[in-house]
């Protein structure tokens, strides 16, 4: 009998256990059926596979992401702890843009254009666009209606904000709203826009539908950050 009683204890234990599933920082139970992500549907491969295309992946390697991802394995470009191999920037009339590739061949895409009322060769904000220069002197310089835009293809997320710089260093975001997204496989909610420090504003959701590779509960996010310079974007 104890013998029986200490294996059924073991079981529980182990059970207990596995209950969890841990991804980045977020802790959450397996999804239940009812709330895994359906596989990707004709339109959704096509959208994906035109996105990877467009930026230089090729078409084989677009497949296999597709493949990888429709079977639960997560893309490196989604993965926070997962460095980029190579990054090109091009200029493109007044936009500039830069694709950060992955060992698995995943991309980011981060497109920027020049402020306008900024002068010519001053440096412009990184995957930061539509700012408008309001008002500036020696000291500090106020933009207003900026565009925080990350784009992984599965997943993109934005929101627009105002910033002040300063040319002695630092930066202060004064105003953010109008937080924008698109998600192919699988469903978020609890958005929010939240004030990280006085130079980062982040843009959280949280998945209510499992996203292949994540468990219901995990949180994606983007983040908007400036400084005495610049303004960029970071993103788990």
């Amino acid at each position: 009998m104890f013998k029986n009683a200490l294996r059924r204890g073991i079981a529980a234990t182990l059970g207990m256990l596995l209950t969890f599933t841990v991804c980045g920082s977020a802790l959450a139970a397996p999804a239940p059926a009812s709330d895994i992500a359906p596989d990707l549907t004709d339109q959704q491969i096509e959208e994906l596979s035109a996105f990877l295309i467009e930026y230089g992946v090729a078409e084989d390697v677009a497949s296999d992401l597709i493949a990888q991802f429709d079977e639960g394995t997560l893309w490196d470009s989604m993965d926070d702890g997962v460095k980029p191999v190579s990054t090109v920037t091009e200029q493109l009339g007044n936009i500039n843009r830069t694709i950060e590739t992955y060992a698995d061949g995943s991309i980011a895409v981060s497109e920027t254009s020049v402020p306008t009322g900024i002068p010519e060769g001053s440096p412009a904000p990184r995957s930061v666009s539509a700012c408008t220069l309001k008002s500036g002197n020696n000291y500090q310089k106020n933009y207003t209606n900026c565009r925080a835009d990350v784009n992984l293809g599965l997943i993109r997320m934005g929101f627009y904000f105002d910033y002040t710089s300063y040319n002695g260093g630092g930066g202060k975001i004064t105003g953010y709203r109008s937080s924008f997204y698109t998600l192919i496989g699988g469903a978020f909610d609890n958005h929010r826009l939240e004030r990280i420090s006085q130079s980062a504003v982040r843009y959280s959701a949280d998945a209510s539908v499992a996203f292949k590779g994540f468990p219901v509960g995990w949180t994606c996010w983007m983040q908007a950050n400036v400084d005495g310079t610049h303004a960029w974007t970071t993103h788990n």
